[in-house]
């Protein structure tokens, strides 16, 4: 973890520290926490995954634009389609995420795969 990202995490623990006044005050609040960044992270994946932005490996060399058949019509173009509820667990208990959905259903998350519905380690 590099040192403004740590900086900032400790801001916010003394943040959340100045406003939970119970353990399960605590545990909501990290719970919360949980959930928008692996909703933020699933967005980014399919933004990786529809070609919006570069692979963080590529990300600090050019990247190549996607090949397209000449004959695709722009309708036939992949896109967003909404998104699925799915209820995660773990050790502080369970959360509903947002999970994205695209048109083809070629969407595969790494962060929570399909069917996954633990978070094992992610608590630790």
């Amino acid at each position: 973890m590099d040192a403004i990202l740590k900086s900032q995490a400790e801001q916010l623990a003394r943040d959340m520290a100045a406003q939970a006044t119970t353990i399960d005050d605590l545990n909501a609040l990290m719970r919360t926490m949980m959930k928008s960044a692996l909703e933020r992270m699933l967005n980014t994946e399919m933004d990786v995954h529809l070609g919006r932005r570069p692979t963080p490996a590529l990300a600090a060399g050019p990247v190549e634009p996607a090949a397209v058949p000449d004959d695709a019509k722009p309708a036939a173009k992949n896109r967003r389609n909404g998104h699925s509820r799915k209820t995660v667990g773990g050790d502080m208990g369970e959360f509903t995420l947002q999970t994205p959905r695209d048109r083809r259903g070629t969407f595969e998350p790494q962060v929570i795969a399909k069917h996954q519905r633990r978070l094992d380690g992610f608590d630790e």
